[in-house]
């Protein structure tokens, strides 16, 4: 009789499973409550740039003042390097639809540094890079809604006589929900 009843408990967790499976893939208003996004596939877009602006400017001889000042702020004007930009598709699961380090992929540690959320909701997300050397500082706020996000990771390396701006601009769009692979986002 235990045996039996142990039996059917089973059987109706396996069905609860499948029920589950099949409305977290098929039922996207259900998915919505409990995601930051909707699962699917997505596009998404990620620029990067790269600037570094002089901190120390060397001294500059026997100009005038104004000549000396006009250059020395010439100097300190940031060099910046063409964006890089790259598209790619990726598939959003349903668990992964919940988590922000899904679609950040802010690595847990960067160099001696650990990426530390200070805020994270359904809908905005903002993390510190703490270091044990205050050479790197960095930042990264990204917003969402169930079919578009978008953020920005900043990370800025203090040299000797420049400093070093890495930034990373990400834009994402649905193009299809995990039950409709070929049409548009529903």
């Amino acid at each position: 009789m235990i045996n039996a009843v142990l039996h059917r408990r089973d059987l109706l967790s396996h069905a609860l499973r499948a029920a589950l499976l099949l409305v977290c893939f098929c039922d996207p208003p259900l998915v919505i409550a409990a995601s930051i996004v909707k699962p699917g596939l997505w596009e998404v877009t990620v620029t990067t740039r790269v600037s570094e602006t002089r901190t120390e400017i060397p001294e500059l001889g026997k100009e005038a003042t104004e000549e000396r000042a006009k250059t020395a702020a010439e100097m300190r004007r940031p060099v910046v390097a063409p964006d890089l930009t790259r598209t790619t598709r990726e598939r959003v699961v349903p668990q992964a639809a919940s988590r922000w380090s899904s679609f950040t992929k802010l690595p847990n540690q960067q160099g001696g540094c650990v990426w530390k959320p200070v805020m994270q909701n359904p809908r905005r997300f903002k993390a510190t890079l703490g270091c044990s050397s205050p050479r790197q500082t960095g930042s990264a706020e990204f917003s969402a809604t169930p079919e578009r996000f978008s953020g920005e990771i900043t990370v800025v390396t203090h040299e000797s006589s420049y400093d070093r701006t890495d930034t990373q601009a990400v834009q994402a769009s649905l193009v299809a929900n995990a039950c409709n692979d070929r049409g548009g986002a529903k």
